[in-house]
């Protein structure tokens, strides 16, 4: 087969609600995520050698990297002799709460998958993309759900409202361990049911009043320039402000006529910005 090309699509999270630490380590979350088309290319094409090879334009990764992982998972579950080259165009800003790493690795599953031949469902490959990380399962599928466990059950949703969405990553270094790590139970509202609610109604008022991210609180204490960001975003005019996963990434819901405006005068401020939209996920 001819080379595979694959897009690798940001998410952002419209809920994060942290429900407990588990024995494992982990945390018991409830999310509701939706794919954003920002996005990393990923092509796969096959090679002489039995072996994968893999280059990343745009980014530096550490040797041991979610398509690594990906590959090496995928050849060992199918057993799988072929070799590959994967070549990745990072544009997904790393480790901003965009679950850049996972979105390479679903890709991987999917290419490579289409690349060896292999006869596997949607399903199959979410089930597996488990292995490598918390958020790869929804990568694999995209679109816009709901996510509990560790964030590997999804309840798949209809997309969102229709909205512009003002995507924005300060630039800061967040530890997600440490964000975690500075979790504590506290009398907060969780949003995941709430926003659910409102995508499924498709409620668009409803939807900017519930988002919420319990991580929010914790990562802006450790980096106010995040919340500076959100307080410009609500200054200019945005409907509503949020937090992605463990941040820095932040974005705002607006109406199409004003997300560019909203955009350039935050590239004041920030040379990470994005003028985006929901992506529908895949559907087989």
């Amino acid at each position: 087969m001819e080379r595979v090309h694959e897009r690798a699509y940001a998410k952002i999270n419209l809920a994060l609600d942290v429900l407990g630490k588990r024995a494992d380590q982990y945390h018991d979350v409830d999310m509701v995520m939706v794919t954003v088309d920002v996005y990393d290319d990923v092509v796969c094409a096959p090679r002489d050698a039995p072996d994968v090879v893999v280059s990343v334009e745009g980014a530096e990764l550490p040797e041991e990297n979610t398509v690594v992982q990906a590959a090496r998972v995928l050849r060992q579950a199918c057993s799988v002799r072929a070799g590959a080259h994967i070549h990745v165009h990072k544009r997904i800003p790393i480790a901003a709460g965009l679950a850049g790493g996972s979105a390479d690795a679903a890709a991987v599953l999917r290419g490579l998958s289409r690349l060896w031949g292999l006869d596997v469902s949607m399903d199959w490959l979410c089930a597996l993309a488990e292995r490598i990380g918390s958020d790869v399962p929804f990568c694999v599928r995209g679109g816009c759900a709901r996510a509990t466990g560790r964030g590997e059950r999804l309840d798949m949703l209809p997309m969102p409202p229709p909205c512009a969405v003002v995507l924005c990553t300060p630039p800061v270094h967040v530890s997600t361990a440490s964000v975690y790590q500075g979790w504590a139970p506290r009398a907060c509202a969780p949003s995941a049911a709430r926003v659910a609610a409102a995508v499924r109604f498709q409620e668009y008022r409803t939807l900017c009043r519930v988002l919420g991210n319990a991580l929010m609180p914790i990562a802006t204490r450790m980096h106010p320039v995040i919340l500076d960001v959100c307080d410009r975003m609500r200054a200019l005019g945005a409907d509503a402000v949020c937090m992605s996963g463990s941040g820095p990434s932040v974005y705002a819901l607006v109406q199409e006529d004003t997300a560019h405006g909203l955009a350039q005068v935050l590239r004041g401020m920030v040379r990470d910005v994005y003028v985006c939209s929901w992506i529908p996920g895949v559907s087989a």
